[in-house]
């Protein structure tokens, strides 16, 4: 795991609610290298952490609008928030990560690789993983796979 950058930010998390959070742009490496935003309450401890896994033609901006953001919402309400791109999506594609060939390899590589980066990182026992369309599909498939 890279981190890329680490800051502190103030951003909204629904129209006239701007909040401050840490964040910071991590690198998993897995069979591709993976761009995940790491985002959390600014103060006080993180509550589980949560990856948020986006759908077929997206990238982490599905659940970060400008005017709102789960990845916010859920980093207000105390969740230690990941906001994966998945190879060759968003920043994923900028740190080199080819396509996917096909689901399968978000299924046994994308997913369980950063799963793995995150309760490390955490020391949490478990995560909760959302997934929007292809993702949730995805992240269904994935935690079937033990």
């Amino acid at each position: 795991m890279k981190f890329h950058s680490k800051e502190t930010v103030a951003q909204r998390v629904t129209p006239g609610r701007i909040r401050w959070f840490r964040k910071e742009v991590i690198e998993v490496r897995g069979p591709e290298p993976i761009g995940v935003v790491r985002k959390r309450r600014n103060e006080g401890e993180a509550h589980a952490p949560v990856i948020l896994v986006h759908g077929f033609g997206q990238n982490r901006y599905a659940f970060h609008m400008p005017e709102r953001s789960m990845t916010n919402y859920l980093a207000d309400l105390g969740f230690d928030v990941f906001n994966v791109d998945l190879r060759g999506h968003g920043r994923s594609a900028t740190l080199g990560a080819e396509r996917s060939r096909g689901v399968d390899d978000y299924i046994r590589g994308d997913i369980p690789a950063v799963l793995d980066r995150v309760l490390t990182l955490t020391g949490a026992p478990r995560a909760f993983v959302i997934g929007h369309s292809l993702g949730g599909l995805c992240a269904a498939a994935a935690a079937a796979l033990d």
